[in-house]
């Protein structure tokens, strides 16, 4: 919005102004003996009032000086107290982020009824939920059973080995993160965290899908690192056999024991996007402006947006 308190004298119009200026001349002649300064020049709005509070206090009984202090000057005045004044509008609205996504501001700059200029603002908030994505570092092996030849004192023979029995396992996995509203800050807090995780690839003939749950620390609400639970299918040794164990001859296929379970896991995702508020906002909140205009309230689409209106 344009400040036009320096140029405060621009608002009395050309013919305005000499006006003021005539009628000062006149009181001038009239009142030699108490003039004590030249009033015909207007350096300032605050050098004429000044000049003014003088003049009404030595000539209140003039005709003229009232018609002038009533009429342009009274004019005047009344657009330099708007231009000096407060220029604004407030409002309050208290809702949690779990309500609302998003406040949509706009401020009108009016002249009378007349639109002169319009600024919009979006302000999105932190929603309660949040998606990330990223790795997960799983204790639960990815392994299967396979029958291996190995040497002998008198040749050779098969015995049960294990491969992808090694962790931790990187797998895929997608979180959900909700805050915990008493452990949240702008730049770090906590969540409770739980998502589906993929295995990409890999020995096991197990299931690659699995799910996981645990807690989250995250710094900017955008880098999370998650400890918890990966439950998941794991591929057992074939019943009856053990590591190593010698496979009889034209044994087989090795069928492993698939069995679900839960082991350790550590998650570190990246946020992707906010899934927005839980539910529509019901707060609202009344205007309280000083110089015109409307409050604001949240939003949450498609509902319409509010807005926030200054008239000047």
């Amino acid at each position: 919005m344009k400040d036009h308190r320096d140029k405060a004298e621009a608002l009395l119009t050309a013919a305005q102004l000499a006006d003021v200026q005539e009628r000062i001349r006149k009181w001038v002649e009239a009142h030699p003996a108490t003039q004590t300064a030249s009033l015909n020049s207007l350096p300032s709005v605050p050098d004429l009032r000044k000049s003014v509070d003088e003049l009404s206090s030595k000539c209140s009984s003039d005709p003229d000086v009232s018609t002038f202090l009533s009429g342009p000057y009274h004019q005047f005045d009344g657009m330099r107290k708007k231009v000096d004044g407060q220029h604004g509008a407030t409002g309050q609205a208290t809702a949690s982020s779990g309500d609302v996504a998003s406040l949509t501001v706009t401020i009108t700059e009016k002249s009378g009824a007349t639109p002169l200029t319009t600024f919009t603002r979006t302000i999105r908030f932190s929603s309660v939920l949040t998606l990330s994505g990223g790795v997960l570092l799983s204790t639960l092996q990815d392994r299967s059973s396979v029958a291996s030849t190995v040497p002998t004192s008198t040749g050779t023979q098969n015995v049960l080995t294990v491969q992808g029995g090694s962790n931790p396992v990187p797998m895929l996995v997608g979180l959900l993160n909700y805050k915990l509203p008493w452990l949240d800050w702008e730049k770090a807090g906590f969540a409770v965290s739980t998502g589906p995780v993929l295995r990409v690839g890999g020995q096991s003939t197990a299931s690659s899908f699995g799910w996981f749950v645990g807690g989250s620390a995250h710094i900017w609400h955008r880098f999370f690192v998650t400890p918890g639970i990966h439950v998941g299918q794991f591929a057992d040794f074939p019943a009856g056999f053990g590591p190593n164990q010698v496979i009889p001859p034209n044994f087989g296929q090795l069928t492993p024991v698939k069995r679900w379970t839960a082991r350790f896991a550590v998650g570190i995702t990246v946020k992707t996007f906010d899934l927005g508020s839980l539910t529509p906002s019901k707060a609202k909140a009344p205007a309280s402006p000083q110089s015109g205009g409307s409050g604001t309230q949240p939003s949450t689409p498609p509902k319409t947006k509010p807005q926030k209106s200054k008239n000047q």
